[in-house]
């Protein structure tokens, strides 16, 4: 339509120009065009805001965590071995892993309670976090005790047997060490085998502690 309506106006202007040279001598005519030019500004307003909205949207939990959780979930007892930093074996019993879900089941956790033992100046406490992550199909393990200690782990979930290793480091005061924990289905139904060693070079590994936890 731009194009046509140009054409228009430069035919008007040629038949003013003709008109003007037969009687130049009478009048001179200055024949003014002005176009005007609209411009259309597309609002993106609406779908930049679709677009932002959509890349705010918090996600929900991986499958993988409540199927986790829904073999874990509630009190377990155990009892079993526990080994002391110079090897030494003792037994221990009353103990209770309690399993529960938090911040928006995106993470489950554990407390661990190990009643006061002979010899020992107090109880023992440890509260576990672990996560999934479905994008590098990794769990995350993270510890802490009521002795200062801290840990950090990573598994790739169970292996042909179901046996389930976390691969980490563990941390107390001015001592670190490499860990690796183990989680498997027990020999009885409803029963879980936990066990777990610890290395300081991470090539001479040692027992930490073998328990059998049922609900």
């Amino acid at each position: 339509m731009r194009k046509i309506s140009i054409t228009f106006v430069s035919l008007l202007a040629m038949a003013a120009t003709a008109s003007a040279g037969a009687d130049a001598t009478k009048s001179t005519t200055k024949t003014t065009t002005t176009t005007k030019t609209t411009t259309t500004t597309k609002d993106t307003t609406a779908s930049t805001t679709t677009d932002a909205s959509a890349s705010m949207q918090m996600p929900d939990p991986d499958p993988a965590l409540a199927a986790a959780f829904k073999m874990m979930k509630g009190t377990w007892s155990c009892a079993g071995t526990m080994n002391g930093m110079d090897g030494t074996a003792m037994n221990i019993k009353g103990v209770t892993v309690k399993w529960s879900q938090e911040l928006d089941k995106f993470w489950i956790r554990a407390d661990l309670k190990i009643p006061k033992q002979k010899g020992a100046k107090r109880g023992m406490s440890m509260t576990f976090y672990r996560t999934y992550d479905p994008g590098t199909k990794t769990w995350t393990h993270l510890s802490l005790d009521n002795m200062g200690g801290w840990g950090h782990s990573t598994s790739t979930g169970p292996d042909a047997s179901g046996k389930i290793t976390f691969d980490g480091d563990m941390n107390m005061g001015a001592m670190s060490a490499k860990s690796h924990d183990y989680e498997q289905a027990g020999d009885k139904k409803g029963t879980m085998h936990l066990w777990g060693e610890w290395s300081q070079d991470g090539s001479k590994w040692s027992p930490g502690y073998d328990m059998t936890c049922k609900k």
